[in-house]
């Protein structure tokens, strides 16, 4: 086999669309409205869906992972290429993850279609590695009110997730431009060493009074312990 029938077959092998379980369906079991979140999100609604968890056709589907985060019941799971497109930025550089949508004129870390287009779960597996910005300078102005009720629905999910203490640690929402700036800052070569060899200073000196004072505690365990001058008078030099 050459290596192009190898590329070839497996750009055709790639699931790039969601994958729809219909036996998960929430419409599966009987309710007074029908759920039709999936259908409603989807900028192509009714050109992929001819009616919800009943696919059509997947060829208009641009794999936004809108009709994902919106499913109630899971019944709709991401690609592969949208799972690793979603998590990815945790393995980024930097302690912060600015995301926005197309309609935003910041420059953000992560660009989709929506906010709401990353589910809740993408998003709390983001918070644990990393700060998280969202960009929501475009959604005062925006009419789409399906998604902004289901940005709402997300919010309150990893507010119930984190609790609010903890989501106000790892989350910010920038409504306005001057909220949380996006800061990229180029830093020559002699900049990068002098970063290094500061934070490779300080750390080491936090580690030593840590040790100090771990040692104190063991040799004095009646309470009598050295004055903070004296034990850290070493290490300041």
């Amino acid at each position: 086999m050459s290596i192009f029938t190898r590329y070839a077959m497996d750009a055709l092998m790639k699931t790039t669309h969601p994958e729809v379980n219909r036996k998960q369906c929430w419409n599966l079991h009987p309710h007074r409205t029908p759920c039709t979140a999936c259908k409603d999100i989807c900028p192509y609604g009714d050109e992929i869906f001819t009616r919800p968890n009943l696919v059509k056709d997947w060829d208009p589907c641009t794999d936004c992972g809108l009709c994902v985060s919106a499913c109630r019941s899971g019944c709709i799971a991401p690609s592969p290429e949208q799972v690793q497109r979603d998590i990815s930025p945790a393995d980024s550089d930097g302690d912060t993850i600015w995301i926005g949508c197309e309609k935003s004129t910041r420059k953000n870390t992560v660009v989709r279609t929506c906010v709401s287009a990353y589910s809740w779960e993408a998003l709390a597996y983001l918070a644990l590695n990393k700060k998280i910005v969202l960009d929501l300078t475009p959604c005062g102005e925006c009419e789409n009110d399906v998604c902004a009720g289901h940005l709402r629905a997300v919010l309150t999910r990893l507010v119930e997730f984190f609790g609010q203490p903890l989501f106000e640690a790892r989350f910010t929402l920038a409504y306005e431009l001057d909220d949380a700036p996006f800061h990229v800052k180029e830093y020559s070569r002699r900049e990068m060493m002098e970063q290094v060899t500061s934070g490779s200073k300080k750390g080491t000196k936090q580690l030593l009074r840590m040790l100090c004072t771990s040692a104190v505690m063991t040799l004095c365990p009646s309470g009598h312990s050295l004055s903070e001058e004296n034990l850290h008078v070493g290490l300041d030099r």
